[in-house]
């Protein structure tokens, strides 16, 4: 039986910058296992990215007001230190933002965020060249402000992967990426999620989540749906595309 990952329950988010608090999620309860790939659809605004951030205490405390649980693998991370958290998340869990750029410290080579932080294993070239890069004697002795956003993005992709997480969550991961290496990552995502029992969290569009989602929900006005097997959701009756 699947271990369950990540257990949401009756999440909500407000944002309270200006007084008056203005409500994103209500009462959002879900399960994620490992093994699956799991796509949040939704249209620009509706809280996406809000709810990856929620989930992993990103949001700033100051500037929103998070309620409900949020476990993963049984922990209760709101009730965790500071410090706690940090090497929680440093073990098992890496997040892909969309804007990969802004991830990186622009004074740092590239070849930092492979020895300090992941070390350079025999895997590292060979994921390099996966993703298109460069190799990484040529790689290393670039800051991140050499790069193009789509680089920059392949290449958070590829440290999130050689990190061996169980759980990696990917905000709009195709947003600077061609199709052709859209394809390698959905190809990617799948191998992770089933060859480690690992489970990955997903926000995209529809065309990425109808190659690699195994259960996919809709996030709008603040609410996600129930999570549906992939085919049964492109297939059924009323069908609504979201962007």
């Amino acid at each position: 039986m699947n271990k369950n990952k990540i257990m949401l329950k009756e999440l909500s988010v407000a944002n309270i910058q200006k007084g008056q608090p203005y409500i994103i999620l209500k009462n959002i309860s879900c399960i994620f296992n490992s093994g699956k790939v799991y796509t949040i659809l939704g249209k620009n605004g509706s809280g996406k990215s809000t709810l990856l951030k929620s989930v992993l205490k990103l949001l700033l405390p100051e500037d929103f007001k998070v309620e409900g649980e949020i476990e993963i693998n049984g922990k209760n991370i709101y009730s965790m230190s500071e410090t706690d958290l940090k090497n929680f998340r440093k073990g098992i869990i890496k997040y892909v933002p969309q804007d990969a750029q802004t991830a990186f410290d622009p004074l740092k080579k590239t070849k930092y965020y492979f020895e300090k932080i992941y070390k350079i294993n025999s895997g590292t070239e060979e994921m390099l060249d996966y993703f298109l890069l460069p190799p990484k004697d040529v790689l290393f002795r670039l800051h991140p402000h050499q790069l193009s956003g789509g680089m920059c993005q392949r290449l958070l992709i590829s440290l999130s992967f050689l990190s061996n997480p169980e759980i990696i969550f990917f905000d709009e991961p195709t947003s600077a990426l061609d199709t052709p290496v859209s394809n390698l990552l959905c190809r990617k995502i799948k191998e992770f999620a089933k060859e480690d029992k690992n489970a990955v969290i997903v926000t995209q569009d529809e065309t990425f989540a109808k190659n690699v989602s195994d259960e996919i929900a809709v996030l709008s006005a603040g609410k996600i749906s129930e999570f549906q097997v992939a085919d049964k959701y492109f297939n059924r009756e009323n069908y609504e595309e979201y962007s």
